[in-house]
């Protein structure tokens, strides 16, 4: 009994240590995301960003990005930090910040 004790309560330390903070999201937010109004965003395995331009309102524009825990991502754009919750559900990311929320889809 004490031994399964053991086994169990390693492997539960083990599962703890390989499921960081943000693991999913890290995983999940990786690619190009477009709204119902066309805007895009794209996000890239190495921290960095991008906003494709949009119809000559948006100018196309690098940023960088760290997640923090399971549903915020630190957005750095022109040296200006934002905090934005991101929740993705299969292939729509929604985007969740003091105006409001914003539905993506993954593009292909």
């Amino acid at each position: 009994m004490k031994r399964s004790i053991v086994v169990i309560s390693s492997v539960l330390c083990i599962l703890a240590a390989c499921s960081s903070p943000g693991r999913v999201l890290e995983e999940s937010i990786i690619g190009r995301w477009v709204n119902v109004d066309g805007y895009e965003i794209e996000f890239l395995p190495d921290g960095k960003g991008h906003f494709p331009g949009f119809e000559e309102t948006i100018e196309s524009s690098d940023f960088l990005y760290q997640i923090i825990d399971d549903t915020h991502v630190v957005i750095e754009y022109f040296g200006v930090e934002y905090t934005i919750e991101i929740v993705v559900q299969w292939d729509t990311l929604i985007w969740i910040d003091k105006l409001g929320e914003v539905e993506y889809s993954r593009v292909e």
